[in-house]
């Protein structure tokens, strides 16, 4: 079969077009709810993270959550809330992940039972299925690594090699392969990841993590898990289109070689 020759000239470009369709842009703009736990666990360090970030934008807040809060962000932080989500606040936070956006919960010990009781009700809410059990295990700072056996493989812990953490609480209702940290013995679960809505959930129940984003210390890979909360949820689709965007390739180098 002969081709014309401009159809066969531009199939590279249609090639192009279709990879860069299917591959989804970076968050830029993060929003940060501010809470008197949350500001004393580590807002403020979150904010001066990200802001610090090539290209990205990041900037703190005092509920309610709506709609307008969260228009043109990418990654919504919620650190200890300092009062329950009522419907209104779960039904922007629903539309949210509905546009194939990211929350992250950062919740703490047994020692902040209301804290991580709101967390997980807000998730419930949300239709999730994650929960923190508000227990507290491995007392004081550790590292947790990928050779120990703590840093779980997943899209989100890529580079995470060594993780710096404080007397987490475990977390329940984690789907398989979407753990993310487990305790010093192995037994628990502290950090988790959920599709939710066309959008992402992550919850980790140690607000600790953001120590290691200060300039002072900056000894672990924290800082490389928290840019991972910036990487895209592939829209439905993107797989597809990244298949056929392929095949285009694969298609043209066999044409040539004819």
């Amino acid at each position: 079969m002969k081709w014309d020759k401009s159809i066969r000239r531009s199939l590279p470009l249609v090639a192009v077009m279709v990879l860069l369709l299917a591959a989804p842009g970076y968050a830029s703009v993060v929003k940060i709810l501010s809470s008197p736990i949350g500001d004393a666990l580590g807002n403020s360090i979150m904010n001066d993270f990200y802001n610090a970030q090539s290209g990205v934008t990041s900037s703190m807040f005092s509920g309610p959550v709506t709609t307008a809060n969260l228009a043109g962000v990418d990654l919504f932080i919620v650190n200890n809330p300092g009062s329950s989500f009522v419907a209104s606040e779960i039904s922007a936070m629903a539309g949210f992940l509905a546009g194939g956006n990211r929350v992250l919960f950062l919740g703490e010990n047994s020692n902040f039972p209301n804290e991580n009781n709101r967390i997980s009700a807000a998730i419930a809410a949300l239709g999730g299925s994650m929960s923190i059990s508000n227990t507290l295990f491995d007392s004081g700072y550790h590292v947790a690594t990928k050779t120990n056996g703590q840093i779980l493989d997943h899209a989100l812990t890529a580079g995470v090699n060594s993780l710096e953490y404080a007397a987490p609480s475990g977390i329940g209702g984690v789907a398989g392969g979407e753990r993310l940290f487990l305790s010093s013995d192995l037994s628990q679960v502290w950090g988790g990841h959920e599709l939710i809505g066309g959008g992402s959930i992550v919850l980790v129940a140690d607000a600790n993590l953001t120590r290691d984003l200060s300039p002072s210390y900056s000894y672990y890979d924290n800082d490389v898990f928290f840019n991972n909360m910036l990487t895209p949820i592939p829209a439905p689709g993107a797989i597809l289109l990244g298949s056929i965007g392929m095949g285009f390739v694969g298609w043209l180098r066999r044409r040539r070689s004819l």
